[in-house]
């Protein structure tokens, strides 16, 4: 017993073996059977612990009979918790008796989850109808979060990056980069597409970060480490799929929210390739795809609508290779051909979205280097400048307007 309550409370990050993860996880069955005669109390939305060991505080708040949050914050920590960007708020609330004995505080909800604080080891656990999920030994150096869970699991997930299915034993950084000219195998090829902090478990079950910054998430053989470059203490949460890798994305898109679906026409036949050149160019390929009897629905105008690769973020139609759009846009709709204008999120300074630039950044709308107020520069292979800060909502509106009057057939 001496040597298992060393070991929980030991900040040693080396790797854990499976026996002393097994001797923790007996030690939670023993004390979950022993609170019987503890009080009921229903309707509860959780519980709080002060760690006064490691001077923080650990709330466990439960969404959902199926998803709960883990806040553990340091007294130390004087800053101002921002508002999560990523959640929808959809979830009704959850069913489940709480269980309050000494040394520990538990939730169990209707669907059979099972959260339990161990007070005296510092340790808080979940699992479902004795399916052990994982253990979060509540240790928070850094912005570290770092769980046990059983060796043998496969974890999927973590974005769209073109690289392995299976990602357990990797590191994965969370932050996008365009990398050119890679070959199947390389490493930074983890940082191409989309990055995000959240991976499922073969055991039917998710864990997302809610974070934005700079981070790794390694998914090693018994434990899951993420590391932030936040400065503010990371939030995650627990998604309990029962089992079911499905039920963990229906779980995690009503957390997150759900895209609308696109409109029908997409689904039809689009035809795209890397830039038509002008006006010119394109009207003779709808009239010869139209007069060949393709079912034509839409149409994608990649580079050089606003110019050339360098005037990236100039959001606004050439006039020298498309002198009337508004012409050109009335004949497409006529034909039912609706249009598609690319974009990128860069707004490059080397270029002519240079007045885009100069208009936008005073007003806060592009991404900041982690915890500053500096508009972080990003360099891509034609030159550099800012990105677009899409969780502004100001920038929203200011590219919903651009872009309505960019694509409509008439003058607004």
């Amino acid at each position: 017993m001496k040597n298992m309550r060393n070991f929980v409370a030991s900040k040693n990050k080396t790797k854990h073996h499976n026996m002393k993860l097994n001797k923790i996880i007996t030690l939670f069955a023993i004390a979950m059977l022993s609170i019987t005669a503890s009080a009921r109390v229903k309707n509860i939305e959780g519980f709080n612990f002060y760690d006064s060991e490691r001077d923080q505080m650990v709330t466990i708040t439960a969404l959902s009979s199926e998803v709960i949050k883990v806040d553990i914050v340091p007294s130390k920590w004087k800053g101002k918790r921002l508002p999560s960007l990523a959640l929808n708020d959809a979830f009704d609330g959850p069913g489940f008796v709480g269980h309050n004995g000494n040394n520990y505080k538990e939730i169990v909800t209707t669907s059979g989850l099972r959260v339990a604080l161990n007070e005296r080891l510092k340790t808080l656990s979940f699992n479902n109808n004795n399916v052990f999920y994982i253990i979060d030994r509540c240790l928070r150096d850094e912005g570290t979060v770092q769980l046990l869970h059983y060796s043998g699991e496969s974890f999927y997930g973590a974005g769209e990056r073109g690289y392995s299915f299976n990602l357990c034993g990797d590191t994965l950084i969370n932050y996008n980069k365009q990398n050119y000219g890679y070959v199947s195998g390389e490493a930074r090829i983890k940082q191409m597409g989309i990055t995000m902090p959240f991976v499922i478990s073969s055991k039917g079950y998710g864990i997302f970060f809610d974070d934005f910054c700079k981070s790794t998430l390694s998914l090693n053989d018994d434990c899951i480490e993420y590391k932030s470059t936040s400065p503010q203490p990371i939030s995650y949460y627990f998604i309990d799929g029962n089992g079911k890798v499905e039920n963990v994305v229906k779980l995690f898109t009503q957390l997150v929210g759900r895209q609308e679906l696109p409109p029908l026409w997409t689904l039809g036949y689009i035809t795209s390739k890397y830039g038509y050149h002008d006006q010119r160019e394109s009207e003779g390929v709808i009239d010869t795809l139209k007069r060949e009897g393709y079912p034509l629905d839409g149409i994608v105008f990649d580079l050089y609508w606003y110019g050339k690769e360098q005037d990236m973020g100039r959001l606004e139609w050439d006039k020298d290779q498309w002198p009337d759009h508004r012409g050109m846009l009335n004949n497409f709709k006529e034909k039912g051909v609706n249009v598609v204008t690319i974009s990128q999120p860069y707004v490059l300074t080397n270029g002519r979205a240079i007045k885009n630039y100069k208009e936008l950044d005073p007003k806060g709308m592009f991404c900041k280097t982690d915890g500053t107020d500096t508009t972080q520069t990003v360099t891509i292979w034609v030159g550099s400048g800012g990105m677009f800060d899409v969780s502004n909502p100001n920038t929203r509106q200011w590219l919903r307007n651009r872009y309505r009057s960019l694509t409509s057939p008439t003058r607004e």
